[in-house]
């Protein structure tokens, strides 16, 4: 499966059961370190560290926006917020990449997405 194939099925799924892919599926399945270091490997070094200084503090609850918008999903146009749908298919495409880059997780997204 290419990481397109999979960003497809998540927009498919999250049309379908009208919810967020990763409030139901990233935040309980994928390993906040496991997440944090990817993200260093790929070169987004300051926010992997972000979420890492984060668990050290011992934060139970790290908030979605801190974890899984690397690239920010609402930006302010001319003092207005406004939702950018580019930056939210980059976030999306990174976590089918992180997703297909381990058969663990491969496994239990696909195993997800199919019920």
């Amino acid at each position: 499966m290419t990481t397109q194939e999979l960003v497809d099925k998540i927009g498919e799924w999250e049309i379908n059961a009208g919810e967020s892919f990763n409030d139901c599926f990233m935040h309980d399945n994928v390993k906040d370190g496991s997440w944090a270091f990817w993200l260093i490997g790929k070169g987004f070094t300051e926010h992997g560290n972000k979420i890492i200084l984060d668990i050290i503090k011992d934060k139970s609850c790290i908030d979605q926006e801190t974890l899984y918008e690397i690239y920010p999903e609402y930006v302010d146009d001319n003092g207005q917020e406004q939702y950018n749908e580019e930056n939210y298919l980059k976030n999306i495409a990174l976590a089918a990449e992180f997703l297909l880059a381990t058969p663990y997780y491969t496994e239990i997204v696909l195993k997800f997405l199919r019920k």
